[in-house]
């Protein structure tokens, strides 16, 4: 992929709406023939891509280590639904289950009927 360069010269040209925005112009395609492909790609740690616009820019929020942090633990994983700033959650990983925290740990328990042991108990008793 080369860089947008061959349409920088005029005001209104891909690489300087890209520049303007603080992102990079990339062309992936400098055929004469191939046009509007060109993409504004966010910088990091931002990720996100347009093509032939600005690109609307996000962070992965568990990329942040304190907020990794908070959901530190075997039983516990962070997630980021949008890259909207603000929304990270902490979920419960399996065999554990609860209600997710945004920006806070989860209310996490064990769930003894999905374990080994209380799960084989209960179907070696024809039970559910």
């Amino acid at each position: 992929a080369a860089l947008c360069a061959t349409c920088a010269q005029r005001p209104g040209a891909p690489a300087n709406l890209c520049a303007a925005a603080g992102q990079t112009c990339v062309d992936g395609n400098t055929d004469p023939a191939s046009v509007r492909d060109w993409e504004c790609r966010c910088q990091a740690p931002q990720t996100g891509a347009a093509v032939a616009a600005k690109a609307a820019c996000g962070q992965d929020e568990c990329a942040v280590f304190a907020n990794r942090a908070t959901c530190a633990g075997d039983e516990q994983v962070c997630a980021d639904p949008s890259p909207a700033a603000g929304d990270w959650e902490c979920h419960c990983r399996a065999p554990h289950a609860g209600v997710p925290g945004r920006q806070a740990a989860a209310a996490c328990e064990l769930d003894e009927c999905v374990t080994a042991g209380g799960g084989a108990a209960c179907a070696a008793a024809g039970q559910a």
